[in-house]
């Protein structure tokens, strides 16, 4: 009995010593640990550090198979420090058994929870560092978890599980420091193709070429070279043409006694310009085409007689001193142009006179017979110019007085005759002094002052109304004796020309009916004022506009 226990005892005795063995043989094992620097690390804005594998954690890697012994002694050994590196910030340290890695067998790897398109749309959202900036409040984000062993174990033959990677949203600086720390590493293609989508369209841009400022807002024409970066000057905006309305006119024809051969119901075409508040002009077109200007020797030399027959010495001196004006005879070329259909009006005077000033003043009411819808007179060829200046400012359109060319066509509107109702001019027809007609016409009345505009109801076959009597009308050329040297086309006539002197068209309500004609000129001093001056104008076509 007493032989058994003692045998029982030693057994224990030698179990006892090979468990201390054991335990001896883990703590030789132990003595030969590694102390190695993690691999990688990235320091948070708030002065943390995170590990790269192991997430920041300061103990040894868990070692399976080691019968929950191996980790919390290996914990407790005591190892010999090694001074650290110099570096500006601390390291982790991550501790490495060679002879336990062999002795105990690796897990499989385990592959990372993957990032659904709808948890990676914020983060993609919350990029909005450029390059060399820091993240979203001074922090950087983490970088992909790289696989264990990269480093420390080279040898190591498990291959990487590709995972989905999460959005990169740290800085490219930061991305290139990470990368030279671990080395050459080839990415996988999905992460690749996650960055070409996730990335914001900025960070896109930003890398192939620079931002450029967003040009301002086209304004009328005006264009920006997005390739040179300088501004190109566009084109100085012009008023759109108006548009074209038509009305109807009536348009007569007579014999040399006043009698009417012929009325006719016409179309014409004109722009109605605004130019104050309520207040139009209506430009009625004229076509292009060639005239016959002046009066004929054969002409004038008829007139003298009926000048003398009709009139007495006082009246026939003035006339006849006028009639060589009117020669010689030539054919203009005339190109299309608008003229307004009217003489202006005193209310149309006002509404531009209230424009802002180009060289002139200018009187609100300068007319002795006051009336909105007479014409204006008492008007100066330099307050006439200043008028067509103000309205070309205040419209982008070219105004001008007509030269004589172009007011003489204008009248004739096609005819020969000595006026454009035909060979005579009655008081029923226009604002003169009836008591002098001419030819075989009857006497009419003498008219006291103008009349309002179109208020005959008759026009020419161009649609222009009072072209014959009521106000003398100013045109643009130098006054030259003849039309002797006279441009062939109907441009303005300058050279050679008196300047203080402008030529004058078309007769007034006080002249005789001889001096209304067509043909017949008049002068006067640039400067001067009567109650017998007016005038109408000229709009340039759009290929002669301010450019």
């Amino acid at each position: 009995m007493l032989g058994k226990s003692r045998l029982t005892c030693f057994r224990a005795v030698l179990c006892l010593l090979g468990i201390n063995l054991s335990v001896m043989l883990a703590i030789g094992a132990l003595a030969q640990v590694e102390i190695v620097p993690s691999r990688s690390r990235t320091v948070r804005g708030n002065g943390k550090t995170t590990g790269g594998a192991n997430q920041g954690k300061a103990k040894s890697k868990p070692r399976a198979g080691a019968a929950g012994r191996g980790e919390g002694e290996a914990a407790s050994a005591p190892a010999a420090p090694r001074e650290a590196p110099a570096m500006t910030r601390p390291l982790e340290f991550s501790i490495v058994s060679p002879a336990l890695h062999e002795l105990t067998p690796k897990p499989a790897p385990q592959p990372e929870p993957v990032a659904s398109p709808s948890q990676t749309a914020p983060a993609a959202e919350s990029v909005a560092p450029a390059a060399g900036t820091a993240g979203v409040g001074g922090e950087e984000k983490e970088k992909p978890a790289a696989v264990a062993g990269a480093v420390a174990e080279p040898k190591a033959t498990a291959e990487p599980v590709p995972v989905a990677a999460p959005v990169v949203a740290a800085p490219v600086v930061a991305e290139k420091e990470a990368a030279s720390e671990k080395g050459p590493e080839k990415a996988p293609e999905k992460m690749e193709e996650k960055r070409e989508t996730q990335a914001p369209a900025p960070l896109q841009e930003a890398a192939e070429k620079p931002v450029a400022a967003a040009p301002p807002p086209l304004e009328g024409k005006r264009a920006i070279a997005a390739e040179s970066g300088k501004e190109t000057a566009a084109p100085r905006a012009v008023k759109a043409p108006e548009q074209v309305f038509t009305y109807e006119y009536n348009s007569i024809t007579s014999d040399p006694r006043g009698r009417v051969v012929s009325s006719e119901k016409r179309v014409g075409r004109y722009l109605s310009e605004e130019i104050g508040p309520g207040m139009v002009l209506e430009m009625v077109e004229i076509p292009a085409g060639n005239f016959l200007m002046g009066a004929s020797e054969l002409a004038l030399q008829q007139l003298q007689k009926e000048a003398a027959a009709e009139l007495g010495k006082k009246l026939e001196g003035r006339v006849v001193e006028r009639l060589p004006w009117e020669g010689p005879q030539r054919v203009v070329k005339v190109n299309g142009f608008h003229m307004s259909k009217f003489e202006i009006t005193q209310a149309q005077w006002r509404a531009v006179a209230a424009l802002p000033k180009v060289k002139l003043e200018l009187m609100a009411e300068p007319s002795e017979f006051r009336g909105d819808n007479l014409p204006v007179e008492r008007i100066t060829w330099d307050e006439a110019v200043e008028f067509c200046a103000r309205l070309t400012r205040a419209t982008g359109r070219k105004y001008r007085l007509p030269t004589e060319a172009e007011w003489e066509y204008a009248c004739r509107a096609g005819s020969e005759s000595s006026f454009h109702f035909g060979e005579t001019l009655t008081t029923e027809w226009a604002s003169f002094n009836g008591k002098h007609p001419f030819g075989k016409s009857p006497k009419g009345e003498a008219r006291l002052q103008p009349s309002p505009v179109g208020s005959y109801g008759l026009a020419n076959a161009f649609g222009l109304y009072d072209m014959h009597g009521n106000v003398w009308e100013w045109c643009q050329d130098n006054w030259h004796e003849t039309h002797l040297g006279a441009p062939d086309e109907a441009h303005l006539w300058n050279a050679s020309g008196i300047a203080y002197l402008k030529a004058l068209r078309g007769g007034a309500w006080d002249s005789l009916a001889i001096e209304s004609r067509s043909s017949s000129r008049n002068r006067m001093t640039a400067g001067i004022r009567l109650n017998s001056i007016g005038f109408r104008v000229v709009a340039e076509p759009a290929s002669s506009n301010m450019k």
